[in-house]
């Protein structure tokens, strides 16, 4: 992955629409979630990657049944939304939010279960610092 050219597409991502088809139009975006997800490992900005994950959180959430959500889980739910939002750094259970975000119904069937799991990643008080040091040659994202 180019630094330069993965940075202009979250760059590109963060500033205009956030929809399924801006996010497939960069494969780059699919390849930093793949590489946050596999390694755990911040290499791009945060507030960039957050608006990444803010989609993804969303797209999670609308793989569930809305048809009659109680008013506690409309609430967690507004909750763990906000929490995404204005994360000023990245949690240290990143690698495990994002595998809980790409696929949400393999890990909870449940909206409130998956709610409470997303809770528990993001409301952490430890945090992960963005690496500078570029992967090594071989390593395939």
């Amino acid at each position: 992955m180019d630094p330069m050219t993965t940075n202009g597409a979250l760059d590109a991502f963060a500033t205009g629409p956030q929809t399924q088809a801006a996010f497939d139009a960069s494969p780059q975006l699919g390849a930093v979630v793949d590489q946050m997800r596999s390694t755990g490992q911040l290499r791009h900005d945060w507030a960039l990657v957050r608006t990444l994950l803010v989609y993804k959180l969303r797209s999670a959430l609308a793989q569930y049944s809305t048809f009659s959500i109680p008013k506690e889980v409309e609430d967690q739910k507004a909750l763990v939304l906000t929490k995404m939002e204005t994360q000023e750094r990245a949690p240290f259970t990143l690698q495990r939010l994002t595998e809980v975000l790409l696929a949400p119904l393999t890990y909870y069937k449940q909206l409130h279960k998956f709610l409470n799991a997303v809770e528990k990643l993001l409301f952490v008080s430890s945090t992960v610092d963005q690496l500078t040091a570029d992967p090594p040659s071989d390593f395939k994202a």
